[in-house]
């Protein structure tokens, strides 16, 4: 019912209807496109006019700037003029307090890396996340480590190199070469360039962008890492690529350079305290253990739900391969949809007769629209383009289905377009009247805003009158902005860059223009030149109101020049400004040097993080090989001291096979009482045991003198053999001094 060819039929009919209804408006007298082709060519008439139109009203505003231009160099030429010292002066007051890239913004941000950069420091030797904790819970597997490629021989010779480069970094940190003097050297060498392309605001900006991105970035890493040995390593590899660098140490500049380096310290401190040696990792080996052989989460659990998913999978196969989805029922439900496509009603010869019926209607429209001519070769040739579709053998069903919704979604949009409240014919007229009540205001329209123009030029031509007999001196104020001048009028933003960018707007509004002006007289363009008048008239950039307003603005401009030459003769802003700059606390170069330092850190940690040869990655690769050699089928519970020995204790031993195959092991009783290890119990013994079966050894009875010191040793453990071994003692009660789980034997080695 949803996609099928009776569901396509009335789609289709839908359509049709739906097409009728916009033919029907398109022709109407009144909203049709001659009647709204007429108002739109006496609005154009009226903005386009030679005599009061927008082109003229551009031209009056040009001679009133041009003019303005001559009473400028008219007073003081070109060099030292007033408008020459405001822009420079607004030049360095805009870069300076720039909330965007002014000192404060520059220096919030670096505030801002010192913080995130603490953060990473905090996340480090937090409890939590901290090198000792990840560091303890990993050495869990210290016991299994024997590989003479990855064991703890090696493991120790890595930690010797780390300790030499930690040397080499240390050496460094205190060197002559990165002191404060030679800072302090490279601190004057910058001051001079500050303003320049290279080092400028603009440059700093993108660099403390960047540094802030990467900081970001290393800390998502830090922090979505998982308690393993890698991310110890990693740690580690990070804090000595970043200070074995020779391009930064301890000895910067800003208080929170210095406060990095502090954190530096502290990370070698964490690294090289006695509190994580190899003797603390061993002491905890048994946790890991513990997880590995856990009746919960262990080997064994996980190869229970292994077997449940088998038998779900089973499940499945079955389900699949019934008789409901069979090849008869397939070919059945085939057969009914073989008739439905072939049926004279709703089969597909009938969609493509009503397709066909839709595309001529389609066409008239588009002939409506857009055509010039109503020929019978025209209509012909458009008709055999569809007829040509329709009937080609390679749209089936599915394509004539995705044609006619798509055609469905075209039509209803053209008829939304055309009844809508927005942009219906009736819209467009009621907002061309509203164009023309614009234009034609005597309040602020077109001829209003010719005669307010007249009588600026007027005024502005008194005040040239007024002005070229006259002597500003304006030396003074030159001479306070003279030391800045020369690097903030930078070709970032002195009046180069500005000119260019006026000139970038010039070509837009010309493209602005072409476009207004463009002869076409479908539909769609008589809307766009509807728009991009009304966009003309009513902008507020460049229409009426706005045109108005900065002829109002000139005006007072004008008048405001005598006050505004006496306002900045001897003004200390300028002052304040390039104290500002040049400030040896906070000025650009203090903060060039800061973000230098920074970013050069950070990518010191960056590079360590992703080190092909200290990185994540090879830690990984290290840990997996260490887990690999880490399990030994020959395991033993060491020596253990029995507790409070009495008289009829009972010595146990259970061996749990959870295998698909029978498995024989080989246990063996060591009494150590008398100092030197001897077999016991009768043992050395075998075990051969079913499986999913358990066998217990059990030695009843024992007295005091037995088994005061001993070791219980099992060989040819394999993965899925589960060991239990415990003295119970004469009250009944196990000992558990002397009671060892699966998880507390460990490998025996030879």
């Amino acid at each position: 019912p949803t996609f099928g060819l009776a569901e396509i039929k009335t789609e289709v009919f839908s359509i049709g209807t739906l097409i009728e209804s916009i033919y029907t408006s398109i022709i109407g007298a009144t909203f049709g496109l001659a009647e709204i082709k007429s108002e739109v060519a006496a609005i154009e008439g009226a903005v386009f006019s030679p005599t009061f139109g927008l082109a003229e009203i551009k031209t009056e505003v040009f001679s009133i700037g041009t003019l303005i231009e001559s009473i400028y160099t008219s007073i003081i030429g070109a060099t030292f003029g007033l408008a020459e010292i405001k822009s420079e002066v607004a030049a360095i007051e805009g870069a300076v307090f720039s909330p965007t890239f002014g000192l404060a913004e520059i220096k919030t941000e670096v505030f801002s890396i010192g913080t995130l950069v603490e953060g990473i420091y905090t996340t480090l030797v937090s409890s939590t996340f901290s090198l000792g904790e990840i560091k303890s819970e990993v050495a869990a597997i210290e016991g299994a480590v024997f590989s003479p490629t990855f064991g703890l021989a090696e493991i120790k010779t890595e930690v010797f190199s780390i300790g030499t480069l930690l040397e080499s970094i240390y050496t460094s940190i205190i060197g002559a070469t990165f002191g404060l003097a030679e800072i302090k050297s490279e601190v004057a060498a910058i001051e001079g360039a500050v303003f320049s392309p290279t080092f400028g605001l603009a440059e700093i900006k993108t660099e403390v962008f960047s540094i802030g991105t990467l900081v970001e970035g290393i800390y998502t890493t830090l922090v979505g890492s998982t308690f393993s040995l890698g991310e110890i390593k990693s740690e580690v590899a990070a804090i000595e690529g970043a200070v074995f660098s020779p391009t930064f140490g301890l000895a910067e500049i800003k208080t929170e350079v210095f406060s990095i380096g502090t954190l530096v310290e502290g990370i070698y401190t964490t690294l090289v305290s006695s509190t994580f040696s190899l003797q603390e990792i061993k002491s905890e080996v048994a946790a890991i253990e513990g997880a590995v052989f856990s009746p919960t989460f262990g080997l064994a659990e996980i190869k229970t739900e292994v077997f449940s998913i088998g038998t779900l999978v089973e499940g499945i196969y079955t389900t699949l391969v019934s008789s409901t989805f069979s090849l008869g029922e397939i070919k059945s439900e085939v057969a009914a949809i073989e008739g439905a496509v072939f049926s004279p009603t709703i089969g597909l010869a009938e969609i493509k007769t009503e397709v066909f019926s839709i595309g001529t209607l389609v066409e008239g429209i588009y002939t409506t629209l857009v055509s010039s001519t109503f020929s019978l070769g025209e209509i012909k040739s458009e008709v055999a383009a569809i007829e040509g579709a329709v009937f080609s053998p390679t749209f089936g069903l599915a394509e004539i289905k995705t044609e006619v919704f798509s055609i469905g979604t075209l039509v209803e949009g053209i008829y939304t377009t055309l009844v809508s409240s927005t942009f219906s014919l009736g819209e467009i007229k009621s907002e061309v009247a509203a164009i023309e009540g614009a234009v034609f205001s005597p309040t602020f329209g077109l001829a209003e805003i010719k005669t307010e123009v007249f009588s600026i030029g007027t005024l502005v031509e008194g005040i040239y009158t007024t002005l070229v007999g006259s002597t500003f001196s304006l030396g003074e104020i030159k001479s306070e902005v003279a030391a800045i001048e020369g690097a903030v009028f930078s070709p970032t933003f002195g009046l180069a860059e500005i000119k260019t960018e006026v000139f970038s707007i010039g070509t837009l509004v010309e493209g602005i223009y072409t476009t207004l002006v463009s002869s076409t007289f479908s539909l769609g363009e008589i809307k766009s030149e509807v728009a991009a008048i009304e966009g003309a008239v009513f902008s507020p950039t460049f229409g009426l109101a706005e045109i108005k307003t900065e002829v109002f603005s000139i005006g007072t401009l004008v008048e405001a020049i005598f006050t505004t030459v006496e306002n900045l003769s001897g003004s200390t802003f300028i002052e304040a400004i390039y104290t500002a700059v040049y400030s040896p606390t906070f000025g650009l170069a203090e903060i060039k040097t800061e973000v230098f330092s920074i970013g050069t850190l950070v990518e010191g940690i960056y590079t360590a993080i992703y080190s092909p040869t200290f990185g994540l990655e090879e830690i990984k690769t290290e840990v997996f090989q260490i887990l690999k050699q880490s399990f030994s089928q020959d395991l033993t519970t060491g020596i253990a001291q029995r507790d409070n020995p009495n008289n009829n204790d009972d010595f146990y031993v259970e061996v749990l096979n959870n295998t698909a195959a029978t498995v024989s092991v080989t246990l063996t009783v060591f009494d150590f009482s008398s100092g030197t290890g001897i077999s016991a119990l009768g043992t050395p013994t075998l075990l051969t045991i079913g499986p999913g079966n358990v066998i217990e050894f059990a030695s009843l009875n024992l007295n005091a003198t037995v088994l005061n010191r001993y070791e219980v040793t099992l060989t040819n453990v394999q993965d899925g053999i589960y060991i239990w071994s415990a003295f119970r003692l004469a009250n009944g009660e196990l000992s558990p001094a002397n009671t060892f789980r699966a998880g507390e034997f460990v490998p025996l080695l030879p």
